[in-house]
């Protein structure tokens, strides 16, 4: 039974390899490729409660704030976990002003997906904003957005794997196929 199942990971892993190469061409892609939803947004008048309210509602880490229907600010679950305090329940009435991050770096549509993994990797964000020419937010991006885009480019290796590691098990072969994400490296922007 044992041999059966080394078998049958060594077949997925060979099937995974076969063809699963990430060019550098993919992340010249248009943003567009990564946008689903549109953007939640509260006006600069909203409160915390209110932007906390929403992204529970829509079970979304980061909502947009405007101020006559232009991008202003983003309030994250991160700004909510560093910046609110333990004081009961004061933070609810804040106004959303308060907590945002003030002018957040945003891209366009047509910007290249390189650009968001840029804006995530070197300033570490989870969620970047998408707006249009006028400066009026169309979407968010995520960190798994965009880690479902990379995956989706090899649908075998990562569909086709058991869900937990072999650990302890004994490698396959010394000659079982180099897995192609660890191969990958980004090109410097």
């Amino acid at each position: 039974m044992e041999d059966y199942l080394d078998d049958e990971l060594s077949i997925m892993l060979e099937r995974a390899d076969q063809g699963a190469v990430l060019d550098a061409e993919v992340f010249e892609q248009p943003l567009r490729v990564l946008c689903g939803k549109p953007a939640m947004t509260v006006n600069t008048d909203a409160t915390v409660e209110r932007a906390v309210a929403l992204m529970r509602e829509k079970r979304f880490g980061a909502v947009l704030v405007t101020e006559n229907g232009k991008l202003v600010g983003i309030v994250t679950e991160r700004d909510l976990m560093m910046k609110v305090g333990l004081d009961g329940e004061s933070w609810r009435r804040l106004p959303v002003t308060e907590l945002m991050t003030p002018n957040p770096d945003a891209l366009h549509l047509d910007d290249a997906v390189k650009f968001v993994m840029n804006h995530m990797q070197v300033g570490g964000y989870r969620h970047v904003p998408v707006v249009n020419e006028r400066g009026e937010p169309l979407h968010v991006i995520s960190l798994r957005d965009v880690a479902r885009f990379v995956f989706d480019q090899f649908p075998k290796l990562v569909s086709n794997i058991p869900s937990r590691p072999p650990r302890g098990a004994p490698p396959l072969t010394s000659s079982a196929p180099r897995s192609p994400v660890a191969a990958f490296a980004l090109p410097l922007l």
